[in-house]
């Protein structure tokens, strides 16, 4: 971070793991003024936005580093930030297996050739990218790559028997079925939520609701976090409503806040908190901690303006920042 501490995530290029997580972070200080921007702050941003890409997946890899220079280009009206973008796109076009889906086949032995279909580590995750990639740029290669992803995904989905929800196998090596964000049908319905804002085709509409169906209207779950929890699955559900405009999901994620609110805990400064993963102590990390529930509250009482955290803005906000 060029600070000269040492951290966990040092020397990691990604976006949730690493420096373009950092260079996401330095763009909306200097968007929201608690920054100066100044020349040496944006050849920072530049510098990690340029950071090898050697890795798929959304969390550590390719795909979220491409995002995150959509993002940060996004926010500071940089084009060159947001063509960086390129070489992230690049490397997902080159390194697509043949059956549409991507292994992370740089990683140590246990990971070898693992294809993992969620949107944390998955193929959602990567067509996430790949798809906005190719409409903001109109790249007909990345275009190509990224519905070949989606030929995957159908594929591999799997419809539940009793409820007609589609399900996907963890891995190709894994065949449990979770059903959160990172990994799971809710984050695969992302994706496709994402693909029906940009195309308004009634399919990918319908495989985001079908994937949503995996919980029931009022769920429970220990968990509270963004990543593999309840307030993930409310940021979603959110999503689900500003984009299909159906009120089922709109009442599903206040029934999640609702659960939130009764959860919190209140401090001794008059502040609130939850325990989202340790049963002891909170937390305040984004993705497994108290601000991501934060950012849920938000994107509740702001939902036309905010995203899922880190990921691309709602389509008619992004027209409208570059308009303006």
């Amino acid at each position: 971070m060029g600070d000269g501490l040492s951290y966990p995530d040092n020397d990691l290029p990604g976006l949730h793991f690493g420096e373009a997580g950092v260079a996401a972070a330095l763009s909306e200080a200097i968007a929201a003024n608690l920054i100066e921007r100044k020349e040496n702050t944006e050849n920072f941003i530049l510098k990690i936005l340029n950071g090898r890409v050697d890795w798929p997946d959304f969390t550590h890899g390719a795909a979220g580093q491409g995002v995150s220079c959509l993002y940060v280009g996004s926010r500071l009206e940089n084009k060159s930030m947001m063509e960086l973008s390129g070489r992230c796109a690049s490397y997902l076009i080159n390194s697509q297996k043949s059956d549409g889906s991507w292994g992370l086949s740089n990683g140590g032995s246990a990971l070898k050739d693992t294809v993992y279909s969620g949107f944390a580590h998955g193929v959602a995750g990567i067509v996430y990218f790949l798809s906005e990639y190719a409409f903001i740029f109109n790249d007909t290669n990345a275009e190509r790559v990224w519905k070949k992803g989606v030929e995957w995904l159908e594929k591999n989905s799997i419809p539940n028997p009793v409820s007609g929800a589609l399900e996907w196998n963890f891995s190709n090596q894994d065949e449990s079925k979770w059903k959160w964000w990172c990994n799971g049908s809710p984050g695969i319905a992302l994706t496709f939520l994402r693909l029906y804002e940009r195309t308004r085709e009634e399919r990918y509409a319908d495989i985001a609701k079908r994937a949503l169906r995996v919980h029931s209207l009022d769920p429970r779950f220990s968990n509270l976090s963004l990543c593999h929890g309840l307030s993930g699955l409310g940021e979603i559900y959110l999503e689900a409503f500003r984009i299909l405009k159906e009120e089922r999901w709109l009442e599903s994620a206040k029934n999640i806040a609702r659960t939130l609110q009764c959860l919190g805990r209140d401090s001794e400064n008059n502040s609130v908190c939850w325990l989202t993963e340790d049963p002891n102590f909170p937390r305040g990390d984004l993705m497994v901690g108290g601000s991501g529930i934060s950012h849920f509250f938000l994107k509740f009482a702001n939902n036309d303006k905010l995203s899922f955290p880190l990921l691309l803005d709602p389509i008619e906000q992004r027209d409208k920042r570059i308009q303006d």
